[in-house]
Parts: structure tokens; sequence; C-alpha cells
């Protein structure tokens, strides 16, 4: 009987894993869909999709972030971050190089995974067996930073939000601040913004260390 009910419990949250990841890789292939974005799934982003689906099983807590895997495999020239050395994470904050002098900073509030209410769900014309509810909107405000060497800083940034039906959708792109000084971004725009969803001092503190400067 204990054996039969370990194998059961191994086989639910075998199930709950392969559940996870075909949730997260919809979701970001509907980032994708919606920003006209090329998304690369390689060898990299599959281990941490595995690792972090793995993590949020154990843990019990089924909290995916956005901002996690939009990042990841997703950029606007078809370059993605390989190497997830390059990436720095403070709560739902992440700044990811994805090639050499070039950044992409993201904060987003969090989707919750509510597994005990799975029945199918679409994103974007892609149906898969989960449900999930937002926490308030999602937004997510990705910035790319980028300056090759011996040229000024140029940045351009852009707003997403996320509706309560899960449909991902570029709100703002945010053309007049294309080549600014990315501290006068920070200052008008991303700070402002950040202060909206967060009150966290330490958060603010890693953001103000590594957000208003273009890194080389």
């Amino acid at each position: 009987m204990y054996k039969y009910c370990a194998d059961q419990e191994r086989r639910l949250q075998s199930r709950k894993m392969a559940l996870l990841l075909q949730f997260i890789v919809l979701l970001v292939g509907s980032a994708c869909l919606a920003t006209g974005r090329v998304m690369v799934i390689n060898d990299a982003m599959d281990k941490a999709l595995e690792a972090y689906a793995k993590r949020a099983i154990e843990t019990g807590t089924n909290v995916v972030s956005l901002a996690d895997f939009t990042l990841m495999g997703v950029s606007g020239e078809g370059v993605t971050a390989g190497d997830l050395s390059t990436t720095t994470r403070v709560g739902d904050a992440l700044l990811v190089e994805v090639s050499p002098g070039e950044h992409i900073f993201a904060a987003s509030t969090t989707i919750k995974v509510l597994w005990e209410r799975v029945d199918n769900y679409t994103i974007a014309g892609y149906s898969f067996p989960a449900k999930f509810t937002m926490e308030n909107s999602l937004y997510t405000m990705r910035a790319r930073i980028s300056r090759p060497k011996g040229s000024p800083c140029s940045t351009h940034w852009e707003l997403y939000r996320a509706d309560d039906f899960g449909k991902v959708t570029m709100m703002a792109p945010r053309p007049e601040f294309d080549g600014k000084d990315i501290t006068d971004i920070w200052r008008k725009v991303v700070k402002p913004y950040i202060n909206n969803l967060y009150s966290s001092e330490a958060y603010l503190e890693f953001l103000n260390k590594n957000v208003d400067l273009c890194i080389e």
C-alpha cells in the first residue's frame, strides 16, 4: 500500500512538473506572438525551465515570474541569453546580458499557478491544462540597454501588460527616450513606475545600483 501511494505521488509530481513546463513555454510563446519577437529555446533555457519547475513543485509555491522567461529566450534580433550566469535577479527584477555589452532589464508582478483548478485555458490561441490568476494586473517593464565599445549608450524602453485573460500586449514603446542617457529614463519613467509596485528598500537599492547605468 505504501509503495502504491509513493508511486502515485511520484506520478502526480511528474505531471505537475510537465504542466508547469508547458505553461511556462506557452506563456513565453504568447509574449513572442504578441510582440513579434523571435523565441529560441536553447539548452540553457531548457535546463533553467526544468530547474525552475522542479523548485516550484518542491517548495509548493507554484509561482512563476513572466520576466524570468520572456527575457531568457527572447530578443528583437533573435539573440538569446544562453549564459545564465550573466543573469542577476532580485525579487522580480532581472538584468540579463543577451550579448556582450547588451543588457535587458525587466520588472514584473508574478503569476500564481493554481493547481487545484486545472482545466483548459487559452493564451494567444494555445490551449493548455492549467488555470492561473493575476496578482492585480501583470505589467512588465523592459529596457534594452546597449553600449557597443566606443559608442554612446543607446536605449529602447517598452511597457507590456497582460490582461486577466493572459493576453500579452505591448502598450507603449518609448521611442522618445531612444538614445537618451539611461539616468534620465530611470528618473522620469522607471523609478516612479517601480515605486508604485514595490516598497522594499533593498529592492530599490538594487535597482538604483544597476539600472541607472549603461553597463559596459
